[in-house]
């Protein structure tokens, strides 16, 4: 039996005070539209979940974060989250502080970055199922404030 493969990646919800970083994409798919930083596992370095978010957080964003910084928050794996083909995703989450905001350019895939209000999300376009993985981050949140 031949099974098929799935490929790796790590999503980071970056947030400051009500507001969540969003990278414009250089590259298709979504090519322009807005969408969490991110990326794929360097499989050949036996590189963890974490490991990835950390690194492509750095790559895109110029943001240097920890392991103890990161909350993880869900795997996502619609078979149909993204038209490359499968992709399993683990999200986490990161409060930045001041100094790691004042770090912030675009970089690597990123062509640029936006910081969107939380309560803006709702109304914008964003690349793959990104909109509703912010959503349900901060659902709780949002419940508390209506």
């Amino acid at each position: 039996m031949e099974y098929k493969k799935a490929s790796l990646t790590s999503d980071i919800i970056v947030y400051y005070d009500d507001k969540v970083l969003l990278i414009e994409r250089k590259n298709d798919p979504f090519k322009n539209l807005l969408a969490i930083p991110g990326g794929y596992l360097e499989l050949e370095k036996d590189e963890t979940f974490i490991e990835a978010a950390i690194r492509e957080l750095k790559e895109e964003t110029n943001i240097t974060a920890k392991e103890d910084q990161l909350v993880y928050l869900k795997t996502l794996d619609d078979p149909k989250r993204d038209p490359r083909g499968r992709t399993i995703s683990e999200v986490f989450r990161l409060n930045i502080n001041d100094d790691q905001y004042n770090e912030i350019k675009a970089g690597d895939d990123a062509k640029d970055y936006k910081w969107i209000n939380i309560f803006d999300i709702k109304n914008i376009e964003l690349a793959f199922d990104h909109k509703q993985v912010i959503l349900d981050a901060f659902q709780e949140y949002l419940e508390c404030l209506n």
